[in-house]
C-alpha cells in the first residue's frame, strides 16, 4: 500500500512540474522598459573599435525628435517606429524571443565622450543601469506610402542608457 502512495505522488510530482514547465513556455516575451521609449542615433565616433557594420548603438531621450538628422527609434510595446525628421516609418513586431541573460561584467555599454579637461575622447563612466537580458526581434515595416513592406531581425539589449542592435540576416 506504501509503495503505491510513493508512486503515485511521484506521478503527481512529474505531472506539475511538466504543467510548470509548460504554462512559463507559453508566456509571450515581452521588451523591459528598458528598451521602450525613444532612442536616438549615435555619432560614429563614440564607438570607434566597433568594427561590425551590422552593429548599432542608440542613445536614450526624453523626445525622439531631440534625434535630429541622426534619426531614432521609439520602442512601444508591440511596435517600433524609425523616426528622422518628419520621415516616420511603423513596424509591427511579429515575435520577441529571449536570447541570453545580459552579463553585467561584458555587457557594459561605454561609448566615447570628450574629458573636459584634456579634450580627449575617453570611455564613459559606467552608470547603475545594468544590461538587460538579450532579445532577438522580427517585424515588419512598411514604407511612407505603405505600398512597401519588408522584415526587420535583429537582437537587441539595453545597458547605460543605451541600445546596442546586431542586425541579423534572415535564416
Amino acid at each position: 500500500m506504501s509503495r503505491k502512495i510513493l508512486y503515485i505522488v511521484a506521478a503527481a510530482w512529474v505531472l506539475a512540474f511538466i504543467w510548470q514547465t509548460y504554462a512559463h513556455a507559453t508566456e509571450p516575451v515581452k521588451l523591459p522598459k528598458s528598451i521602450l521609449g525613444p532612442w536616438c542615433g549615435s555619432w560614429g565616433w563614440q564607438f570607434p573599435d566597433e568594427v561590425d557594420d551590422n552593429v548599432g548603438h542608440l542613445w536614450s531621450t526624453d523626445e525622439i525628435h531631440d534625434c535630429a538628422n541622426r534619426g531614432g527609434i521609439e520602442f512601444h510595446p508591440g511596435s517600433y517606429n524609425h523616426i528622422r525628421f518628419e520621415a516616420d516609418i511603423p513596424c509591427k513586431i511579429n515575435s520577441i524571443k529571449f536570447v541570453r541573460q545580459g552579463d553585467p561584467q561584458k555587457d557594459r555599454i561605454r561609448p566615447k565622450v570628450a574629458d573636459p579637461k584634456t579634450g580627449q575622447h575617453v570611455d564613459a563612466p559606467l552608470t547603475k543601469k545594468l544590461p538587460s537580458a538579450v532579445y532577438q526581434i522580427r517585424a515588419t515595416c512598411k514604407g511612407l506610402d505603405d505600398t512597401e513592406e519588408w522584415g526587420e531581425f535583429f537582437e537587441i539589449q539595453s545597458s547605460d542608457g543605451w541600445i546596442k542592435l546586431w542586425w541579423l540576416s534572415e535564416g
